[in-house]
């Protein structure tokens, strides 16, 4: 059972690590998130977030995180993409999703994984899973 005094110190780990990805100091920048195969790339910046374009592979999927679920760990709210832009088959392209600011989302591409990320700004980040979840322990 995590403890207030727990809850605070993993509160400041977490704004230490973003002060540190937003400075580009080597914590889990983008560029290094591209060499583990995610094809996940930013195309434009909006007033309150951002798009990104995934990979296009049958089974890619955008899903805000909205808090904890006892079934599945996490309740997801899936996000339709804005544009498609696909083969004639549907079988290869990219889809777009639009991220808003300081939100959590977990991404899901078939040849790269799932993973969380934050939209903070002009980019996103990769963020832990241990990290979500002490953010909704704590809130």
């Amino acid at each position: 059972m995590k403890t207030k005094k727990m809850c605070y110190i993993l509160q400041e780990v977490y704004k230490m690590k973003k002060c540190i990805k937003q400075f580009n100091l080597g914590y889990n920048t983008n560029k290094e998130v591209m060499n583990m195969g995610r094809t996940i790339r930013r195309t434009q910046k909006t007033e309150n977030g951002l798009i990104v374009k995934l990979a296009h592979y049958k089974g890619e999927w955008v899903a805000e995180i909205t808090g904890t679920d006892p079934k599945y760990k996490f309740a997801r709210t899936f996000l339709d993409p804005i544009e498609e832009d696909w083969s004639a088959s549907g079988e290869t392209g990219w889809s777009y999703y639009k991220l808003e600011n300081g939100k959590i989302y977990q991404v899901n591409e078939p040849y790269g994984g799932r993973y969380f990320i934050e939209a903070d700004g002009c980019d996103w980040y990769d963020i832990e899973e241990t990290e979500v979840l002490a953010r909704w322990e704590v809130a």
